[in-house]
């Protein structure tokens, strides 16, 4: 009852008590009881810190009781401060994931900019006037850079697309040679 009152609760002869578990002290040994409530920072009982018996067998003073006051809200804090801890980690780790579906949601709406981009730069880095990429991902797709902005060469692009795919794939040698007018025509 003192716990639910948040209150200290203390007895120099806990076999005296009502309800008393007498052979269980008696078996241990046990005579004095102190016990402090332990109240989280919502002002909710968290727990109870507590100790059986002074080793000089002296009477519970009230300083005794003071330092287990001032122990049980150290240990509190500790406590809080572990849980606070591990929420904080909990959250990183959450945000963590969704910046990284962020990422790769981002990366799917914007992966065919994302191709052109990467294309550019191979382009770039290999001094060719034009680099392409073709992907076969259920239908070819192709993506050149730098990208002529006709229309008509889109039409070039998916034919050469799967051209090249189906010469790819149908070719026995580690290097294949095709000739340019299977893969664009000869327009």
């Amino acid at each position: 009852r003192a716990m639910r009152n948040r209150d200290v609760f203390r007895a120099e002869d806990a076999s005296q008590l009502a309800g008393a578990q007498v052979d269980f002290l008696s078996q241990y040994g046990v005579r004095q009881m102190l016990a402090v409530p332990l109240m989280g920072i919502d002002g909710q009982l968290s727990g109870i810190f507590g100790m059986m018996d002074r080793s000089d067998g002296r009477s519970i003073s009230e300083e005794d009781v003071r330092r287990a006051r001032a122990l049980a809200a150290q240990v509190m804090v500790a406590l809080e401060v572990s849980r606070n801890l591990a929420l904080s980690h909990q959250h990183r780790r959450k945000s963590e994931a969704l910046t990284t579906l962020a990422l790769e949601i981002n990366s799917l709406l914007r992966g065919r900019e994302f191709a052109r981009t990467f294309v550019s730069r191979f382009a770039q880095i290999m001094d060719a006037p034009v680099a392409g990429l073709i992907i076969d991902n259920g239908s070819p797709n192709c993506v050149f850079a730098p990208s002529p902005a006709s229309q008509p060469f889109e039409s070039l692009q998916a034919s050469f697309s799967r051209a090249a795919l189906t010469a790819v794939s149908s070719a026995s040698e580690l290097v294949a040679v095709v000739p340019a007018e299977s893969l664009i025509g000869d327009k």
